[in-house]
């Protein structure tokens, strides 16, 4: 067994020796206690990578090496780092790779700078850092580009297309797709050749483009059969089966799922297994086997969640509820279309957030609410609009027109390359026949062999000619369907324009309606509490003193509702100032005031807040939500001596990045007709409102505006609870919508 070993424990040792020694005095080279350390762990390191191939062994192993080493061999221990720990420890890995690309940077080396910072942004893509991982692919792309890094761009250009995509980007996916094809096929490798045609295939299909995602899905296929290469070709049959699905042929997607999972067999990887049964899922479903498709969504939806595929996950979710929906399970469809709607947002699926809200839409129209079916179909509209753009459009028109241009002056070139080719027979084919005609002129077979030759030549120039003339048909073609195109977009234009003119002239009539609507009722509402205060003082009659106090307590509510009419307006209007909040500071605020209006007697107040629940969003515009919640559970109390009333206010981390903030109560409650109605607009549910029924949909509309949801629900012993889900950082979510609002100009 060691005799095995001592061959590779050599070829190792001097390995290391050049990585950790390199630029060292000769004298600590032959450190003989440094070479037997060394030569320890190359001799455990290797059992132990022969025997289990322990990751974290070796990556433990080559940290050791790390304090020592300096410059380049530095750079490569940390590299190896980052790369033992690519899709084993991530969140690990993007550190080890982000030394690595700043100790390149400072080498210098442009290979070492362009492999650590692609490495860097393959590994931020992997923690759904997308867009950092573009910023990082676009630093390094003009260095493989000036420095003739074939390789290298790429590998870059692969890993941008897939970050686009994540990203809904799909313009911008379909041009490095296009420019990673036009590379290949100058070095002729078929085997590239099909992985950029089938990534073209990807991003048509994303488009919901499926003839052509198929003729590009197909265009590889070919490639790879010309070469004879499987790699891929499982998954390559598998999105082909996704197409089908869409384009209505069922039982033809089932047949090439089941073709790509023979391919790999019982070694079929994980990523194959979960797309395989989600395509399978998305047969049955269509083709009404309800059970079964089920079956395959449930399978699909455990393997992602185990291999932390959370794309895949949020879309097995959604399916199930698209057949909870099918089978009328409403509450069942309703739970899964949240979970998929809450792993959207949080992880910017937005192809499945557009689905997921047409879905929700199309439930409250079966369920007869159409209040909320309308709320969700505007955001279904809204978020569709802002990925599906104009601009989006356009550049897509305009990558697709520039590949086919490209495609037809090759065939064009290649047409003339032809032309002149016979140009040059035909003038050698001449210049022999003089030379054969002065020679034997009397030669009569020779004058024969001439004539056939010369009508060979005439039928080529006749089919030159001809294919001249319909490379021209197809060029007219082309340009008649780019002018179609240039008008479809132009109309869509058009319709946005004046359904956005449209929309910006209720918003701006309904603000000065309300405006208009305080200002001028708060002045008469002043004169007339002046004037029962007057009469108050006036009168002594018991009877007539009771009604001008009801008056009185009358206009203050007046005047209340005004105010939070104001604030309607100001939320709508209002700034975020996203800082850090003290949630213990506002709590307390919050209480010291309620205690000045009055706290029921018997009521306690609780206050739990987690210390990791750390938020940074827009102070004023949160109280404001925070403090109608507590405000409605202290004053809808319950009044029966049989209860202790309270009010429990808990604030949590919970999942995906998310902060929860609960007002848990125990009084009154609410009536169920009333529960879907509670955040509408002058919606009251007890006689002891006095707001007029504002304060819910006051919370609710604050919420909405620093980014979060507010809910309510019944929970054990009939206790109320209303909820409010908030991103973590409001500053990401500012951030996202201008840089969509900026693609959306631009």
């Amino acid at each position: 067994m060691f005799l095995y070993y001592v061959p590779k424990l050599v070829g190792r040792f001097v390995l290391f020796h050049v990585i950790y020694f390199e630029k060292q005095p000769v004298y600590q080279i032959f450190n003989v206690r440094k070479c037997l350390f060394l030569f320890v762990i190359l001799f455990s390191g290797h059992l132990a990578n022969a025997q289990s191939q322990d990751v974290f062994h070796r990556v433990d192993s080559l940290k050791l090496l790390i304090p020592s080493a300096t410059d380049t061999a530095k750079y490569t221990l940390i590299f190896n780092v980052a790369y033992e720990l690519f899709d084993v420890d991530n969140q690990q890995a993007v550190l080890y790779a982000n030394q690595a690309y700043q100790l390149a940077l400072e080498i210098g080396d442009s290979l070492k700078i362009t492999k650590s910072g692609r490495v860097l942004g393959q590994l931020l893509r992997r923690v759904d850092h997308s867009d950092e991982a573009i910023a990082q692919f676009m630093k390094i792309l003009p260095i493989t580009e000036r420095n003739n890094l074939i390789v290298e761009q790429k590998r870059i250009l692969n890993a941008l297309v897939a970050a686009y995509m994540n990203e809904a980007m799909y313009d911008k996916a379909l041009l490095y797709s296009f420019k990673s094809l036009e590379i290949r096929e100058k070095e002729g490798d078929k085997m590239e050749i099909s992985v950029a045609l089938g990534n073209i295939g990807l991003v048509y299909y994303k488009i919901s483009d499926f003839e052509q995602a198929l003729e590009f899905y197909n265009r590889a296929l070919e490639a790879k059969r010309e070469v004879g290469d499987k790699k891929g070709l499982d998954r390559l049959l598998i999105n082909m089966s996704l197409c089908y699905n869409y384009l209505g042929k069922y039982e033809k997607a089932k047949e090439f799922v089941n073709k790509g999972l023979k391919i790999c067999g019982e070694n079929c990887d994980d990523v194959i297994k979960v797309e395989g049964e989600y395509c399978l899922g998305i047969s049955s479903f269509k083709l009404k086997e309800l059970n079964e498709a089920l079956l395959h969504f449930n399978k699909s939806y455990e393997i992602a969640k185990r291999i932390g595929d959370r794309r895949f996950e949020a879309e097995n979710i959604f399916e199930i509820a698209e057949i909870a929906l099918e089978k009328e399970e409403y509450d069942t469809a309703f739970v899964k279309l949240k979970e998929s709607e809450m792993l959207s947002l949080a992880a910017g699926y937005n192809q499945i957030l557009i689905s997921t809200y047409f879905s929700f839409s199309k439930l409250y129209k079966l369920k007869k609410e159409y209040e909320r079916a309308s709320f969700y179909q505007s955001k279904y509209i809204q978020l569709k609009d802002s990925l599906y753009s104009e601009n989006l459009i356009k550049n897509l028109a305009k990558v697709q027109g520039s590949y086919q241009e490209r495609v037809n002056l090759k065939t064009i070139r290649e047409q003339d390359e032809i032309l002149k080719l016979n140009q040059v027979i035909i003038s050698k084919a001449r210049a022999q026949y003089f030379f054969i005609l002065t020679i034997t002129i009397l030669s009569i077979l020779l004058t024969f062999v001439f004539v056939r030759f010369n009508r060979i030549q005439q039928r080529t120039n006749v089919e030159l000619a001809k294919a001249k003339r319909e490379i021209e048909s197809k060029n007219q073609v082309l340009e008649l369907t780019n002018a179609e195109l240039d008008a479809r977009v132009n109309e869509r234009t058009e319709e946005l324009n004046r359904s956005n003119k449209s929309l910006q002239h209720v918003n701006d009539e309904l603000d000065n309606f309300i405006y208009k609507t305080s200002h001028d009722i708060r002045g008469p509402l002043a004169s007339l509490k002046g004037i029962t205060n007057v009469a108050m003082l006036d009168v002594k009659d018991t009877l007539a003193l009771d009604y001008l106090k009801k008056l009185d307590s009358s206009a203050e509510k007046l005047n209340t509702i005004l105010t939070r009419l104001v604030i309607v307006n100001h939320i709508n209007h209002a700034t975020l100032h996203p800082e850090r909040i003290d949630f213990k500071e506002m709590v307390n605020d919050i209480l010291v005031l309620e205690k000045k209006k009055g706290i029921p007697h018997r009521m306690t107040i609780s206050c739990d807040i987690q210390p990791e629940a750390h938020l940074i969003s827009d102070k004023s515009v949160l109280r404001l939500a925070v403090e109608n919640l507590i405000d409605n559970a202290i004053k809808f109390y319950s009044d029966t001596d049989r209860l202790d009333p309270f009010v429990k206010i808990e604030i949590q981390k919970s999942e995906a990045s998310l902060v929860e903030i609960r007002v848990i109560d125990n009084g009154i409650g609410i009536q169920e007709d009333d529960q879907q109605k509670l955040f509408q607009m002058f919606m009251r549910a007890s006689e002891r409102s006095e707001t007029g029924g504002i304060g819910l949909y006051l919370a609710k509309l604050a919420t909405e505006k620093v980014a979060g949801q507010i809910s309510f629900s019944v929970l054990e012993n009939k206790l109320t609870c209303f909820s409010i889900s908030l991103p973590s950082d409001l500053n990401k979510v500012i951030d996202r919508q201008k840089r969509e609002d900026q693609q959306r100009l631009s």
